[in-house]
């Protein structure tokens, strides 16, 4: 784990987070490392052309491709448009549900009401709970991918996004 900036010295490629699309990271650059994988490093992209992606550092680069410009770092406050992003992205969820649910009592002549998440709001950083918390067995593994969804969006900010039961609580770590 880094989660340092780095500064790019000599242009090296950009790699896409699925790996499938290539861009240039251009000497100036700077980027947040956050970990490694194999030969790759996972960052994100400062500036204008901002996002997350592979790149390679390569250790013995330092100093000739890339250099640290800043240490670990992590925010003290979370930012208003994170949680703004991870709320939209709950509403867009709990549509999803809604939808399905609909089609599927439509199909069976019965009514059904989707599982929601709700926010607590009764928590300085955003809680988000899964309702009715017995549906929460069954979609264990929705729960756990809009987790990681979340995690994605407090990269490099010094929070997580925990996951326990039917909550999705987020922390600073």
């Amino acid at each position: 784990m880094f989660r340092d900036t780095v500064e790019i010295l000599a242009t090296t490629t950009f790699r896409s987070v699925d790996r499938k699309k290539q861009d240039i990271l251009a000497a100036g650059e700077r980027c947040i490392r956050f970990f490694s994988d194999a030969e790759l490093i996972y960052v994100k992209r400062l500036g204008k052309d901002s996002g997350f992606g592979w790149t390679s550092l390569a250790a013995r680069g330092e100093g000739k491709s890339w250099k640290v410009t800043h240490l670990a770092w992590a925010q003290t406050v979370l930012s208003p448009l994170i949680v703004n992003r991870m709320t939209q992205r709950i509403r867009e969820v709990n549509l999803t549900l809604s939808k399905i649910y609909t089609n599927l009592g439509q199909e069976s002549g019965k009514r059904f009401l989707p599982p929601q998440w709700r926010i607590d709001s009764t928590t300085t950083l955003p809680t988000y709970i899964y309702e009715p918390a017995t549906a929460a067995r069954f979609y264990a593994r929705s729960i756990k991918e809009l987790n990681a969804v979340l995690q994605t969006y407090l990269l490099g900010t010094g929070f997580d996004a925990v996951r326990a039961d039917n909550r999705i609580e987020i922390k600073r770590h």
